[in-house]
């Protein structure tokens, strides 16, 4: 990716077909010899977005892959904030964050009014090789079953591959964060591509693609926070796993 063009003077806002508010025009990078548009306010209208299909009788299932500290989990946090503005729910992670089926049986046992479900290490239970697994059958199970009840997923994961296909037939947004900006000058933490799904009468899907966004650095305190909650989980699920091979 080269040749990019350098915007100067203020921001230019534009319309586009997926959302119903402006996006906020900062930049234009080259992918080969195809233009593409860089916006500011990207996570607040996807934020809106997954919202307008969740309120129109749908669940909405949002899978953000990329390489490894690439942001997808500072990206995935942004969304999530933008998500409780919109439905006045208290951001509280130990409610959002699961990590395995029996975090998310429990929820929905508890019948939480926050909808909100965060898989931030998606791959450690939805990759493809562990399909036939007790705990494979169960995900699967859920996500048959959450678009009654309009449930948000956000799924992280390393490559959107790893994710079985009976997941991602369930998905209404794809990000990918890629492991290099587009152009010099920004953190490349900070950059995502996001596509919308469409079905078209040839059965092809993933080809309408919305644009590139940029978000900032989470709050200190948020980030804290997380590192807190994503250590926690990350204990009970470890000690469980080994609990496992050990009975193997």
């Amino acid at each position: 990716m080269s040749d990019t063009v350098i915007i100067e003077g203020p921001p230019i806002w534009v319309k586009s077909p997926y959302f119903k508010k402006p996006l906020k025009w900062v930049g234009r990078y080259y992918y080969g010899d195809e233009p593409r548009d860089i916006f500011a306010n990207m996570v607040k209208r996807i934020a809106e977005k997954i919202a307008d299909i969740v309120d129109s009788d749908n669940q909405a299932m949002v899978i953000i892959s990329g390489p490894t500290s690439t942001g997808k989990s500072t990206l995935g946090l942004s969304i999530i904030a933008e998500l409780c503005r919109i439905y006045k729910y208290d951001f509280n992670l130990d409610d959002i964050y699961i990590y395995s089926p029996e975090d998310m049986a429990l929820k929905l046992d508890r019948k939480s009014p926050n909808r909100i479900n965060w898989f931030d290490e998606g791959s450690v239970s939805l990759n493809s090789l562990e399909t036939m697994t007790k705990e494979g059958r169960l995900f699967n199970k859920f996500f048959d079953t959450m678009r009654l009840r309009h449930y948000i997923n956000i799924i992280c994961i390393p490559e959107g591959k790893e994710v079985n296909a009976r997941v991602v037939k369930h998905a209404n947004l794809y990000i990918k964060c890629p492991k290099k900006a587009p152009f010099l000058g920004f953190d490349n933490r900070g950059f995502f591509h996001a596509s919308i799904k469409i079905r078209y009468d040839s059965g092809k899907e993933w080809d309408q693609f919305i644009g590139t966004g940029i978000y900032p650095k989470l709050p200190k305190k948020l980030k804290l926070e997380y590192e807190k909650v994503k250590n926690a989980h990350n204990v009970v699920f470890e000690d469980e796993f080994i609990k496992g091979v050990l009975k193997k």
